[in-house]
């Protein structure tokens, strides 16, 4: 089962970052989103708000939609337009030995994991620096196929938009969501490591 999307409307140019520290930082609004980020060994994990307020009508019957489908506890993909592209990651391969056409985003220094965009026009995959044909994106599983296979021992390597994989903060109660007051929410989403 693939692993459901954020709607889109909070990716559209509303987002400000605050730079990361050892510790959750103070949110400071700027336009309709905040974004707090917490510091790890590795790459930093991120927390949304989202005051739904601030939002139309339809934007926020979206949101209502996504969260009555998925449960409170449904890992979630979202994108930050902050901070959602990566150039020339080297890809792992799949296999080894031989021609190889599926590689895989790596683990090492992406403690949140790249769920790269499977949108046309958001990826590119070089073989020796040279670009080459995919075939697939596999979001889900952070791999690239490509249409013809290569040596194991070639570097490979992208530049891609990603997804961030998340969950709510705090659930959202249907009896919540079936009333009025609800607009009036601010709903907050927690990245979360690929091993949580």
């Amino acid at each position: 089962m693939a692993i459901p999307r954020f709607p889109s409307f909070v990716w559209s140019g509303r987002e400000f970052q605050v730079s990361g520290q050892p510790h959750w930082t103070d949110v400071r609004f700027a336009g309709n989103l905040a974004v707090r980020r917490v510091e790890h060994a590795e790459r930093e994990l991120v927390s949304w708000s989202i005051p739904l307020s601030r939002y139309s009508e339809a934007e926020r019957q979206s949101v209502k939609t996504f969260l009555e489908t998925n449960s409170h506890s449904t890992k979630f993909l979202f994108k930050d337009l902050k901070d959602y592209a990566r150039t020339a990651i080297v890809l792992s391969p799949i296999t080894s030995g031989g021609s190889v056409t599926r590689w895989k985003i790596p683990d090492a220094g992406l403690r949140g994991g790249d769920f790269p965009d499977d949108g046309g026009g958001t990826y590119v995959v070089r073989v020796a620096g040279t670009p080459v044909t995919v075939s697939q994106v596999k979001t889900d599983d952070r791999e690239f196929v490509l249409s013809s296979g290569v040596s194991d021992a070639a570097v490979v390597d992208a530049d891609y938009r990603y997804f961030r994989l998340c969950l709510l903060a705090q659930p959202i109660s249907v009896r919540h969501l079936a009333s009025l007051a609800w607009w009036d929410s601010v709903l907050s989403i927690d990245e979360v490591g690929r091993e949580a």
